[in-house]
């Protein structure tokens, strides 16, 4: 009996060991190996007074919209190891969109109201959170992809970050969730 301890020792450290390393191979294959370290990020500063820090692993691009005379500014990531087909829906992508909110609302009745922010598309739930020191909303959707979005009011601009998914174990929406934690607001 006492020579069986020290085995069943031994064995349990060599299993501990074999589940570790394959933990530590998986998360480093998930993201890390391809460039996602904490040193390896870039970062985006707006002149609406957001800034973010993102993956260089993602390609960023800014484009302006018009829709029955509203304006607004979006910016998208993309990993760049994803390419687009012409005339297709587009891949999975983390982004950001600025509405002005001139008329003075709320938060809560920008999202519900104005059909930019797809909160039509979801179950009808906002949850109060707080983003760059900034009060927030956070909802989730259905479209092309199921969505995780989170809206902030700060300076009359009511900024919509959110994420397109397929499934809920998806790198990209580990990477947006490491995208809000270092959103700070000017």
């Amino acid at each position: 009996m006492k020579n069986e301890r020290p085995k069943l020792a031994i064995t349990v450290a060599i299993l501990l060991s074999i589940f570790f390393a394959t933990y530590i191979i998986r998360d480093l294959r998930h993201g890390y190996l391809n460039g996602t370290t904490p040193t390896a990020l870039e970062q985006y500063s707006s002149e609406d007074g957001v800034t973010f820090k993102y993956p260089n692993t993602y390609r960023l691009s800014s484009k302006n919209h018009e829709m029955a005379g509203a304006k607004w500014d979006s910016v998208e990531l993309i990993p760049k190891n994803v390419v687009v087909p012409a005339f297709s829906d587009g891949p999975q992508s983390i982004s950001l969109e600025v509405f002005d909110d001139s008329a003075g609302l709320s938060l809560e009745k920008y999202i519900k109201n104005d059909v930019r922010s797809n909160f039509t598309l979801s179950n009808g739930t906002l949850s109060p959170t707080t983003i760059g020191g900034q009060p927030a909303v956070t909802y989730q959707y259905s479209g092309l992809y199921e969505y995780d979005a989170v809206a902030v009011l700060h300076n009359n601009k009511v900024f919509v970050f959110s994420v397109g998914w397929s499934q809920t174990t998806d790198q990209i929406r580990r990477d947006y969730s490491g995208i809000l934690s270092t959103i700070t607001f000017q």
